[in-house]
């Protein structure tokens, strides 16, 4: 008898042993360099981003495509919990989760005030709002389904389980998809919002650095009075 292979076409290109070796040795690397080696974590910031920002992209092409290269709700599935497992494990946003606060109190955060900060923050509110279409409509009808070589359904791989803390199902309204709908909700809802603050207040402190009340130059230096 056939072992059962539900894995999709491109489960290695998108969470193969290697890609998700490297996912965990980031995981490992950030955690170590967030405690104990402060000059290491603003790199350990971007290489956690750039890891993010290449696991949601495929997920969105693999979503938006049709075809054989669509993404199937296994691959969905998987993919959600390496997000989840950056943005709740080691990832931090605003620098709470590093040892600058450890060591310098709530100054330590100042070191976090810039453009990677903005940019992380986008980057969660994309995938929270992605979570909450998957969780909602995505596990329902909004992916391809893995099929047999026929293009049929194949049937042994469905319905779709995790583990959480006992084998739950997927698919349906069970217990473990409303949890995960309330939470990426809440975490798009969150996310959403201070996107959506932090750009006000940017705009708000362009302007003002712009116009210095009328006298001298702005921020942009075009060698004109304000006036001019």
């Amino acid at each position: 008898m056939e072992p059962l292979n539900c894995s999709s076409d491109m489960s290695n290109d998108l969470y193969g042993i290697g890609v998700r070796v490297g996912i965990y040795c980031i995981w490992l690397t950030s955690w170590l360099a967030n405690n104990f080696v402060p000059s290491e974590i603003s790199g350990a910031l971007d290489a956690n981003s750039i890891f993010l920002l290449a696991l949601i992209a495929s997920v969105i092409r693999g979503t938006s495509i049709h075809g054989s290269q669509q993404l199937r709700y296994i691959d969905g599935l998987i993919l959600m919990h390496l997000c989840a497992g950056y943005i709740f494990g080691c990832f931090s946003i605003w620098g709470y989760r590093s040892a600058m606060p450890v060591k310098e109190g709530r100054k330590g955060i100042r070191n976090f005030g810039g453009f990677g900060t903005h940019c992380r923050l986008v980057l969660c509110a994309v995938i929270s709002v992605y979570g909450c279409w998957f969780w909602i409509e995505g596990v329902e009808d909004g992916l391809a389904w893995i099929t047999k070589e026929d293009g049929s359904k194949k049937d042994e791989c469905y319905p779709l389980t995790i583990f959480f803390f006992a084998k739950l199902p997927v698919m349906g309204y069970s217990g473990v998809r409303i949890y995960y709908i309330v939470i990426t909700t809440a975490c798009a809802l969150y996310f959403g919002s201070m996107v959506v603050v932090a750009a006000v207040l940017k705009m708000v402190d362009i302007v003002k650095s712009g116009t210095v009340m009328g006298r001298g130059k702005g921020i942009y230096d075009t060698g004109l009075t304000t006036r001019e």
